[in-house]
């Protein structure tokens, strides 16, 4: 590789492992043991880097995605630790895709299908070391209740302070078009059983993944959405 770009990628590089994102991450990885740690070989890539190894940009960038692939498959690919490693690897890749001469290439490609993965997930990361440690070591409970399409005796999710019958109530019925658009968006993005080839979704919150109904969750809130109350009037009715 031309010693300048090879000097820019480097420096690509140990800026992003000097954010506090990078420094977090790191040390999370550090506490893990070594074992874990060489799971993103950062040592290797620097020392590749100041060796030359690589012929090109492109080869650089492979490596990274390579190595945060094999991370992200040993941690899990929802963990704190998988999403701060891909946002790592987003960011590097998007300051080194200007040195690419393969223009709408494999590092370009590359930054758009990442940027799918993170989409709706980076304001969750948060940049604080403090607060991204206490957030790995918080591990969600899974919901330990089942959900059929009949019963509505849904109990609560305790550990998170989620109503899943509140939440079902809300879900199966969204207010607006926009409302269920975002719904189905975070379904399909988080849960591997729902497609876009799906002419109509039925919710099974039971078999949602802790992280989605998190999510879903967060969305209720921040968008203020209730039940229905024409639902509720014909469940009290029937109830009579």
């Amino acid at each position: 590789m031309d010693p300048f770009l090879r000097t820019q990628c480097l420096n690509i590089f140990e800026d992003e492992l000097k954010t506090p994102l990078g420094c977090a991450v790191i040390e999370s990885l550090k506490s893990y043991g070594e074992n874990v740690y060489m799971a993103f070989p950062i040592e290797k890539l620097r020392q590749n880097l100041e060796k030359n190894v690589y012929n090109s940009v492109d080869s650089f960038a492979s490596d990274i995605k390579n190595s945060v692939k094999n991370s992200t498959r040993l941690f899990g690919a929802e963990t704190e630790e998988s999403l701060g490693l891909q946002t790592i690897c987003h960011n590097i890749l998007q300051n080194l895709s200007h040195l690419s001469n393969s223009g709408s290439g494999s590092i370009l490609d590359s930054l758009e299908k990442i940027s799918l993965i993170l989409e709706g997930v980076l304001s969750d990361i948060s940049d604080s070391h403090e607060e991204f440690i206490n957030k790995i070591h918080t591990k969600m409970a899974k919901p330990t209740i089942r959900r059929d399409n009949t019963n509505v005796d849904i109990s609560i999710f305790a550990e998170n302070e989620i109503d899943l019958s509140e939440l079902h109530e809300i879900l199966k019925n969204p207010p607006t078009d926009k409302a269920i658009v975002d719904i189905v968006d975070i379904l399909m993005h988080y849960e591997l059983n729902y497609s876009s080839k799906d002419d109509e979704l039925t919710i099974d919150l039971s078999n949602c993944e802790p992280y989605t109904v998190a999510l879903l969750k967060k969305y209720v809130q921040e968008n203020s959405l209730t039940p229905d109350p024409t639902d509720v009037k014909k469940e009290n009715k029937s109830s009579e």
